[in-house]
C-alpha cells in the first residue's frame, strides 16, 4: 500500500495574519530561552529545538540549539 501525499497551502487571511504576527514577535528579540522552556514544560516535552535561519547574498545558514526545559540550559553537541 502506499500512500500519496498531495501539497496543501493554507493562505487564508486569518491564518496568514497570525503567521505574520508570530513572525513579528520572534524576531522581535523578545524571546528568551527561559521563556521557550516554559512553554516545553506546559507541553510536557524534555528538549525544545531552536532553530534560527538567516539568508545572506542567496546563501541559507541555519543556527540551531537545544534547550533542555528542566533546567532552560542550552545543550552542547
Amino acid at each position: 500500500m502506499s500512500i500519496v501525499l498531495t501539497p496543501a497551502v493554507e493562505r487564508t487571511a486569518d491564518f496568514l495574519a497570525a503567521l505574520s504576527a508570530e513572525n513579528d514577535y520572534q524576531t522581535s528579540g523578545e524571546v528568551r530561552d527561559s521563556q521557550i522552556a516554559r512553554l516545553g514544560q506546559k507541553f510536557g516535552v524534555r528538549y525544545v529545538v531552536v532553530a534560527d535561519v538567516s539568508e545572506l547574498f542567496s546563501e541559507y545558514f541555519i543556527a540551531t540549539r537545544m534547550i533542555d526545559v528542566e533546567s532552560g540550559l542550552v545543550e552542547r553537541f
